[in-house]
């Protein structure tokens, strides 16, 4: 009889508007989560970002924080 391979956890990771790694919770209750496992992060980039304005008059992203 052929053993059936080990179910591998996968856990997607969608990231809205925080990127941030080190102090991001989600990230850190994923990585407990038991082995083995693969983490994959999606992030998508919305054009829209770049007209946003702060209270200062000032754009939230540019081109070189983009």
């Amino acid at each position: 009889m052929v053993e059936a391979a080990p179910v591998k956890k996968r856990m997607v990771l969608w990231f809205r508007n925080n990127l941030r790694l080190r102090d991001n919770y989600i990230i850190k209750k994923a990585i407990d989560i038991e082995d083995p496992k693969e983490i994959i992060p999606i992030f998508f980039f919305d054009k829209r970002f770049f007209n946003q304005k702060t209270k200062y008059g000032t754009y939230k992203i540019g081109a070189i924080r983009a």
